[in-house]
């Protein structure tokens, strides 16, 4: 999983990261997802070596984090 934007949902701490292995509840496609996470719910993380994943582009603005703290640009 990759973090591109990192601030606050109203009172909450969200991240919007890609996600190109591990586990989903709802699945995960072959060539990755999305996903916009509350932080407080993440649990069993790990730092990993290796090269920046990210997906496609979306068409429309992310709708994640209303403040942003930090986004990566690519």
């Amino acid at each position: 999983m990759c973090p591109h934007v990192i601030g606050w949902k109203g009172p909450t701490y969200h991240v919007l990261s890609f996600q190109f292995g591990g586990q989903s509840k709802r699945g995960l496609p072959p060539q990755g997802d999305w996903k916009c996470m509350n932080v407080n719910g993440i649990s069993q993380l790990a730092l990993r070596s290796g090269l920046w994943q990210t997906g496609p582009k979306h068409g429309k603005p992310q709708t994640c984090v209303d403040t942003i703290e930090l986004e990566v640009v690519y």
